[in-house]
C-alpha cells in the first residue's frame, strides 16, 4: 500500500510565557524566549492508506498536539510532515462556533471544505439523523452539552467524505447508543480504504479499532507497532506506574518532564539556520510597530497634515520660559505635603490572593481581620495604593492589589470537560464517576469507594483521602462540599493559554478560579490540586 502520512523528525516547540508583555516580545523578536516545552520531539514514522492507528499515552505525551499536527491546525517547529490527502480532525468542539446554531455550524463547516451549497443541502438532512441532538439543532453551539458538541462535530466530519480521519477523544463523552454507531461508521471507513488515528485514554476502544497502536510518552515515540503488543507494554507500564506512592509518582513525572523541557538540539539547529531571518523579521516589525503608532498618533490631531507641516515653525516661536531652581524645589515640598485625595471606587470585588490581612488604617499600623481567596468585599475609596474596605461588620484597609474589581472580572462560564487536559489519568478515565457523588453524605462515599488512604478533621470540617484515585472530599456536617483532585497537570500548556483567558478572577500566579454550570473550581498551581465546590461564588451584584 501507498504511504499516507510520514513524519520525518518532527518537533513541536511551545514557547512559554509568564506575562503578555514577554509574548508581545515574542512576536517582534522570535529569538527571544523565556522557557519552552517540547509538546513532540523528533517524531518518525510512516503509515499506509487504509491504516487504523490508534494512540495512546498518559496526559502530557502530546497527544493532542500529534492530532493539531496530523490535521494542519499547528506547524511543526522543524521536521518534514508529508500528508496525501485532505484530514478531518474530530474533537470536542473541535471547529465549531459557540455563536452559531447547530445548522449554522453545518452550513459553514460544510461550505469551508469546499462544498457548494446544493451539496450542503443534500448532506444537511444526514447529518443531523446522525447527530440526533433533536431541537437544539437551532440553538446556539454555546449550549450545547459536551456530549452534543462531539456528537454534532462527528456527524459532520463523517459526511464531508474526508481522506484521513482524526478522532480526538471524540467518543469519551458520547452514550452507548452514539458510541456503537460512530464505530459502526469508523468501520464502514475502514472497508473503503479510509486512514483513521483515534486517540483515546480507553484502551478497550484503541484495541477493538486498531491496526497498530503508537505509543507517546512525554513528547517521544516510545513504541509503535502491532495493536496487541503494544497495549500489553503500555498497560505493563500503567500497573506500574499506579504502584508507585505519591511521592514516586511525583518525583518520575518531574524527571520526565524537565528531560522533555531539555530536548533542544533540533530547535538550536533551526534557530541557527534561521539567525538572519529572525532579525530582518524583527526589524519589519519594529517598524510596522513604529508606524501605526506614528498614524495612530496623527489621527488624533485635527489637521493631521498641517501638523507635520507646521511642527518646525512652531518649535521656533516656542517661547522659552526661565523656571528658577528653587520655586521647583519648594512646588515640589508643597506637592508631597498635600493630603492625598480618595478616589471614589463603590463596587465590589473578590480577593484574590490566597490570604490577606485587613488593616485598621492606610498606615497598615494594626491588624483586624483576616481574608482569604474569594471573600467578597465592599470597595469603598482608594488611597494611593490601598483600598477602604467594608466586609461584614469590618471596615478597613488593603491592598488594591488584592482584590479583583467587579468591573475587571470576567463572566465566562466553562465546561468540565475544557480541564480534562489537567486530570491526572487515572481521574480521567472516571471522572463523571466522581462528580456523581457530589450530593452525597459521608457515609454514601466510605461505602463506595475502597482504598481509603487517610481521613482527618481540618477548621474546614472532616476529610476522607483516597491518594489511589488522586481525590479527597471534604464535608461539613456529614454533607460533602468539596473534591479535591491532587496531582493536576498544571504544567500542560494548553491550560496555561486557557487559563489567563477563561478564569473569572485570579491572583496572578498561583490561583485561578472557574465556573461551571454546576460547580466553583480553584487551582492552585504551587500544590498541583483542583478544588470541585458544590457552591459556587455568589454573583457580585
Amino acid at each position: 500500500m501507498s504511504t499516507k502520512i510520514s513524519f520525518s523528525n518532527v518537533t513541536k516547540v511551545y514557547n512559554l510565557y509568564k506575562k503578555k508583555s514577554d509574548k508581545l516580545m515574542g512576536i517582534f523578536f522570535p529569538s527571544y524566549r523565556e522557557k519552552h516545552f517540547n509538546a513532540i520531539y523528533d517524531l518518525t514514522f510512516d503509515v499506509s492508506e487504509g491504516e487504523t492507528v490508534g494512540v495512546v499515552g498518559i496526559n502530557g505525551s502530546g497527544k493532542s498536539t500529534l492530532s493539531n499536527l496530523l490535521a494542519q491546525v499547528v506547524p511543526p517547529t522543524s521536521g518534514e510532515i508529508m500528508i496525501d490527502g485532505e484530514p478531518s480532525l474530530i474533537a470536542i468542539s473541535a471547529g465549531l462556533n459557540a455563536h452559531l446554531s447547530g445548522i449554522e455550524n453545518i452550513k459553514l463547516k460544510c461550505l469551508m471544505l469546499g462544498m457548494d451549497n446544493s451539496e450542503v443541502e443534500d448532506v444537511i438532512p444526514n447529518i443531523i439523523e446522525f447527530a440526533d441532538i433533536g431541537d437544539f439543532m437551532d440553538q446556539p453551539v454555546k449550549n450545547y452539552s459536551s456530549g452534543m458538541k462531539s456528537r454534532l462535530g462527528f456527524a459532520i466530519s463523517v459526511h464531508t467524505n474526508p481522506d484521513i480521519l482524526i478522532v480526538d477523544e471524540a467518543l469519551s463523552v458520547g452514550d452507548q447508543t452514539f458510541y456503537e454507531r460512530c464505530i459502526k461508521k469508523i468501520d464502514e471507513f475502514k472497508k473503503e480504504g479510509k486512514t483513521i488515528f483515534f486517540i483515546s485514554h480507553s484502551i478497550n476502544q484503541i484495541q477493538s479499532i486498531s491496526d497498530r497502536v503508537m505509543w507517546l510518552h512525554f513528547g517521544e515515540l516510545k513504541d509503535f507497532g502491532p495493536a496487541d503488543e503494544v497495549i500489553k507494554n503500555y498497560q505493563n507500564f500503567i500497573d506500574w506506574f499506579n504502584e508507585l506512592d505519591n511521592d514516586q509518582q511525583k518525583n518520575y513525572k518531574a524527571k520526565q518532564l524537565k528531560s522533555q523541557s531539555n530536548r533542544t538540539p533540533s530547535l538550536k539547529k533551526e534557530k541557527n539556520k534561521t539567525g538572519k531571518g529572525d532579525i530582518l523579521a524583527s526589524l519589519q516589525a519594529i517598524m510596522i510597530l513604529l508606524f501605526t503608532v506614528m498614524a495612530a498618533a496623527l489621527l488624533l490631531l485635527d489637521h493631521p497634515v498641517s501638523a507635520l507641516w507646521n511642527y518646525e515653525e512652531e518649535d521656533e516661536d516656542e517661547e522659552i520660559v526661565n523656571i528658577n531652581e528653587d520655586d521647583l524645589e519648594n512646588e515640589a515640598e508643597e506637592t508631597q505635603d498635600e493630603e492625598f485625595e480618595p478616589i471614589e471606587i463603590d463596587q465590589e470585588g473578590y480577593i484574590n490572593a490566597e490570604e490577606i490581612i485587613v488593616y485598621e488604617d492606610e498606615n497598615q499600623d494594626r491588624e483586624i481581620d483576616n481574608l482569604t481567596f474569594g471573600d467578597i468585599v465592599y470597595v469603598e475609596e482608594q488611597f494611593d495604593d490601598d483600598y477602604s474596605i467594608r466586609f461584614n461588620d469590618i471596615q478597613g484597609f488593603i491592598a488594591s492589589t488584592e482584590v479583583s474589581l467587579e468591573s475587571e472580572i470576567n463572566d465566562s462560564i466553562i465546561s468540565v470537560q475544557e480541564l480534562e487536559v489537567i486530570f491526572p489519568d487515572i481521574f480521567l478515565s472516571s471522572w463523571e464517576y466522581h462528580l456523581a457523588h457530589m450530593s452525597l453524605e459521608e457515609d454514601d462515599i466510605r461505602e463506595n469507594y475502597r482504598g481509603l488512604t487517610d481521613q482527618g478533621q481540618t477548621d474546614e470540617g472532616s476529610y476522607l483521602e483516597y491518594s489511589n484515585d488522586h481525590v479527597r472530599f471534604l464535608f461539613e456536617d456529614d454533607d460533602l462540599t468539596t473534591l479535591t483532585v491532587t496531582d493536576v497537570n498544571v504544567q500542560e500548556p494548553q491550560f496555561e493559554a486557557f487559563r489567563e483567558e477563561q478564569a473569572i478572577f485570579t491572583d496572578g500566579e498561583n490561583l485561578y478560579y472557574f465556573e461551571t454550570e454546576q460547580y466553583g473550581i480553584t487551582i492552585n498551581i504551587d500544590e498541583r490540586e483542583m478544588e470541585i465546590s458544590n457552591s459556587k461564588l455568589p454573583e457580585l451584584s
